[in-house]
């Protein structure tokens, strides 16, 4: 009899074990990011709350040049539109972007077109920086790279780097994030790269992202005391819910 629950034992532990490997395997922090990404794919409209800190220090200027820049937006795909209240350098805004064209709400439903050159860039910062699928496959070239930790409710996909490898994603961060970055005169070849983060926390039922932080630290190899930091926040949240209406405009 006793050898008889010995070996049932053994049996458990060794069922458990196989079971074991396989969750482990199945939620590698590749197949967690595939999964979102996938997911990604099914956003027809969602809320995020978006941060910037940029700074580029020159030796030609005494202080460093610092970008703020915040917004709530709300984010409807297939086709893109997005309601946004903006705070950045160049003023506060409700602005509307629907039927490829941009907006300030005026006041009651009256709206303005919008011929700002600096703010005209801010459709393509939406879809670069906020819009979910679009980031996510920006970081997929790194997919194999990231590490995962998981709390109560989320899996925490983190990953940091440096060198060659990074030069084309920051170059893209630099151009698609903060108003008037655009314009900076950078060779991708000109950069070096001394660290980037990539954090993307996931929601372990729904595989949702909750939240996507992002930061650098680069030089300009021409000038090492040129440098540009940057650091994102996206926090993302009523996914699904309609949480507005894209109004129609004449």
């Amino acid at each position: 009899m006793k050898k008889i629950i010995i070996m049932f034992g053994a049996l458990i532990l060794l069922i458990t074990g196989c079971s074991n490997e396989e969750k482990t395997s199945e939620t590698s922090a590749e197949d967690i990011f595939n999964k979102a990404l996938t997911e990604s794919e099914k956003v027809e409209n969602v809320m995020v709350d978006f941060s910037l800190v940029q700074e580029v220090k020159v030796p030609e200027v005494d202080q460093p040049i610092k970008v703020e820049q915040q917004d709530t937006t709300y984010l409807q795909n297939d086709p893109l539109e997005f309601i946004t209240e903006l705070h950045s350098p160049y003023g506060q805004f409700t602005l509307l972007y629907t039927n490829d064209q941009l907006y300030s709400d005026e006041s009651e439903g009256t709206y303005k077109e919008i011929s700002n050159d600096e703010l005209n860039q801010l459709p393509e910062h939406i879809q670069n920086q906020r819009h979910l699928h679009v980031l996510l496959d920006h970081f997929a070239e790194f997919k194999d790279q990231f590490e995962i930790k998981r709390d109560d409710q989320q899996f925490v996909l983190s990953l940091s780097g440096n060198g060659e490898d990074f030069q084309s994603y920051v170059k893209n961060q630099i151009e698609t994030s903060a108003l008037g970055s655009s314009e900076l005169p950078i060779e991708e070849s000109e950069l070096k790269i001394n660290e980037v983060n990539i954090n993307i926390n996931i929601d372990q039922e729904s595989y949702e992202v909750a939240s996507i932080s992002t930061d650098f630290d680069s030089e300009i190899h021409y000038d090492d005391q040129s440098t540009i930091t940057q650091k994102i926040e996206r926090t993302y949240y009523d996914y699904n819910q309609q949480t507005k209406e894209i109004p129609e405009v004449d």
